[in-house]
């Protein structure tokens, strides 16, 4: 198990139980075994549990869970080994049940063909291998039902109660491949249900979470089934002073598609970078031999060197890596200075870490003079500078329009549309974009080629449409028939889906509400449907065919401070630094609901706050904003569970929508804010030990007038993924972040605690190009 420093709420806990659950139901099975396991999990797997430990519990060989695996020219390799226990471990997914089935029947298949030269006995007992098979985190109706149908005798079938995996002492994913596209394309209820229960599991490790604060649908609706499964369950705090017990004591909830554009939005950290360009999969780094002898790299808070440069900007990493070297050459000098028995043993027992510390820094230094190559690339640099340009609202429209055409016109080869694609087994549709194939960094990358992968275009595409309120119809016409003569007819099928989305659509079109999503509520602004999200139409409404549409983009820029001209990249002072300027919008909204939930809003200030922020608002978004307007229907959801608002079941315990936010100056204007941008509401403040909220301050639960206390740790959980850009800004607002350490000056002035911690709690890790291919969608036969 890796030591991992900082750690606020004790995340140790959490790995080692996950680590049981691992090895005690492998440890059942007597006699050697065969561990084939879903390629999605291998290096999450890895993580918990090292290989050394799967020999001890008699784990002889590991194979990955695919197509060729499955085959029965593999089958037929496999009669060589004795292993009797045939145990697959993977994600509850059709695709991968699939693979299963061909796998028994493959072995099945290779032992009558092998029958005559094999003796009786071994034929026997090779027929009679017993087939387990761990579905992770739990089993699903479909896949069971497919496994009992199929397959005679069935295997036997068990879960493995994992509902997330610690990467990091403050960050937990869930690694769940389809959330974002879930979220986006569909109801999402597999992502809420797995994230509530995830947040109950934490709930029983680490204590009470007393208050429970969001945006979005199905925000609110996850919030809503943890407090009804906890309070059906018994699991409330009860009166007698455990409710202030927890180890967090505020948990933010955000809907990804109230914040589309930041995982579109280039990221320009160090550890972004290296994901962006190599892959991150599970904290783990695949290593090519360019840039180190190793095969695998761990990336976590373990090595104290990567841990303070993984959050900094590419400009500050260079500056860095040369401290840390002059650092440990002066570490190393020490050695002439020793003289004593004393001071020779000293420097003993430092070695070993000095040598690591140094191994590290040349895999980090090769590793930054990759990114800075690749970041120097002539296209990587356009693009950034178009990225720029239009979420600074000063780019040339023209000039975007006629580099996306130049980039779809390079498209002479067919390239790969991302470096992996871990939705690519039967029954997904999460393929490349036609017939892209292929899996070399350089294509991916655009390093040493000069022809474009389509999601590069689909993503400058996507932040024009969402920058700008849409496309002028005639523009976006030209450029899918450019798309489709350059990628193939098979795009459409993805171009549909982006607009689904609300990512990619017409400015003055109105288009349908999203048909697999919920509903808004009413009054709750609109839906998440194309054509409403920034297009500053309001609820779906049309501003006429041939019309452009105002967006409304730049009064969220303005209000959230969405861009900083001045960005500070090597000494920060914002979390903008991220993106060389742009701050991601739900990191801003964790910090304004945090401002609003626990700073003080009483007396005139707050209210004179308010009133500033309402005429602001009104002249950005339209003269007669007004922002009572609908307001209580706004947070009604809060009162009924979202019902309208896409929370279905799990409704919490009714909360007076007037006191939960129309009587807060600062919750007013956070949601009228949004709602005047079109994003998807409603705003809530609820808590899971009292259902009352009282009073111009503080929040649920607290008599009125009451100061709440100010919360020490605030786990911020991302439904649809999260960013690493957005990890990394967390971590800037964290008084551990290595970034703000380095900064104290700048943190000085600000309303942000330095004793705070963040811990981000994501259903998977999301990069640009993830975005666009879990997006597209294949033509490949669907298994049902």
């Amino acid at each position: 198990m890796n030591h991992l420093f900082n750690d606020p709420i004790g995340i140790s806990s959490l790995r080692q139980e996950c680590f049981h659950a691992i090895v005690k139901p492998l440890s059942e099975l007597s006699g050697k075994k065969l561990l084939v396991l879903d390629k999605y999990l291998m290096n999450a797997i890895n993580l918990l549990v090292p290989f050394r430990k799967l020999v001890e519990l008699h784990v002889t060989n590991c194979y990955m869970l695919d197509a060729s695996t499955a085959s029965l020219d593999m089958a037929m390799q496999r009669l060589a080994n004795d292993e009797l226990n045939i145990l697959f471990l993977c994600r509850p997914d059709l695709g991968m049940v699939k693979h299963i089935v061909d796998y028994i029947r493959a072995d099945q298949q290779a032992v009558q063909d092998a029958s005559a030269r094999l003796s009786p006995t071994v034929a026997s007992a090779l027929m009679n291998r017993s087939y387990t098979v761990f579905f992770l985190p739990r089993v699903e109706s479909l896949c069971q039902k497919m496994l009992l149908t199929e397959l005679s005798p069935p295997p036997m079938i068990r879960n493995i109660d994992i509902p997330m995996f610690p990467f990091d002492v403050d960050l937990l994913s869930m690694h769940m491949p389809g959330s974002f596209r879930d979220m986006a394309l569909h109801t999402a209820h597999e992502v809420v249900h797995s994230t509530a229960m995830a947040l109950l599991r934490l709930k029983t490790f680490y204590g009470p979470i007393p208050r429970i604060m969001g945006v979005g649908p199905r925000a609110l609706e996850c919030a809503s089934l943890v407090r009804r499964i906890a309070t059906d369950s018994d699991l409330l705090a009860s009166s007698s002073g455990l409710a202030g017990a927890g180890k967090i004591d505020c948990a933010i909830i955000i809907d990804r598609m109230v914040d589309p554009i930041s995982p579109l939005v280039q990221t320009l950290t160090f550890e972004g970078l290296i994901d962006h360009f190599f892959g991150i999969d599970a904290s783990l780094l695949p290593l090519k031999p360019a840039v180190s002898d190793q095969k695998l790299a761990m990336l976590d808070s373990s090595d104290t060197l990567y841990s303070s440069i993984r959050d900094l900007n590419l400009a500050a990493v260079g500056p860095a890596l040369h401290r840390s070297a002059t650092r440990i050459d002066q570490q190393y000098d020490r050695r002439h200075a020793a003289k004593t028995i004393s001071q020779i043993r000293e420097f003993v027992s430092d070695l070993g870490g000095l040598q690591k510390e140094h191994q590290s820094l040349g895999v980090y230094t090769n590793l930054a003079e990759h990114l800075m190559a690749a970041t120097r690339d002539s296209d990587f640099l356009r693009a950034l500078q178009t990225e720029q340009g239009l979420l600074s609202q000063s780019e040339d429209l023209e000039q975007t329009l006629e580099l996306l055409e130049e980039l779809i016109f390079r498209q002479s080869d067919a390239l790969p549309l991302n470096r992996t694609n871990p939705l690519s087994g039967a029954g997904s549709h999460a393929s490349k974009l036609g017939p892209m194939s292929g899996t070399s960094i350089a294509a991916t990358t655009g390093i040493g080629s000069k022809v474009v992968p389509a999601e590069r275009v689909l993503r400058l595409m996507s932040l024009l449409s969402l920058t700008q309120g849409g496309l002028k119809p005639k523009v976006y016409k030209t450029l899918r028939a450019h798309l489709v003569g350059s990628y193939g007819y098979e795009i459409i099928y993805t171009l549909l889906n982006f607009e689904r989305a609300g990512l990619i659509f017409c400015q003055g079109v109105t288009m349908p509400a999203l048909p697999y999503g919920p509903g808004p509520a009413a009054g709750a602004g609109p839906s998440l449907g194309p054509g409403s999200f920034l297009s500053g139409a309001g609820a779906g409404a049309s501003a006429g065919p041939g019309l452009s549409t105002p967006s409304a983009y730049p009064g969220l820029r303005k209000h959230f401070h969405l861009f900083d001209e001045d960005v500070k990249e090597t000494a920060p002072e914002d979390i903008s630094y991220v993106h060389s300027g742009y701050a991601p919008l739900s990191v801003r909204l964790v910090e304004r609901m945090l401002a609003a939930a626990y700073g003080s809003e009483r007396g005139s200030t707050a209210s004179t706050a308010a009133g500033m922020l309402s005429a602001s608002l009104g002249s950005t978004f339209g003269a007669g904003l007004n922002l009572n307007l609908g307001l209580g229907a706004a947070v009604s959801a809060v009162s009924t569970g979202g019902a309208g608002a896409g929370a279905g079941p799990g409704a919490g315990t009714p909360v007076d929508p007037e006191a939960a936010i129309a009587d807060r100056p600062a919750w007013r204007a956070i949601d009228e804010a949004l709602r005047a941008a079109g994003l998807p509401g409603p705003l809530f403040d609820m808590s899971l030990d009292a259902a009352v909220v009282t009073g111009t301050t503080g929040g649920p639960g607290l008599p009125p007038g009451a100061e709440p206390a100010q919360p020490k740790t605030v786990l911020v959980v991302y439904l649809g993924g999260c960013t690493w850009s957005e990890v990394a800004a967390l971590r800037f607002l964290t008084g551990y972040s290595s970034v703000a350490m380095q900064n104290p000056a700048g943190r000085a002035g600000s309303s942000v605690s330095p004793t705070r911690d963040y811990i981000t709690l994501t259903t998977q890790l999301l990069a640009g190009r993830d975005v666009t291919s879990l997006l597209s969608e294949s033509l490949a036969p669907r298994v049902e």
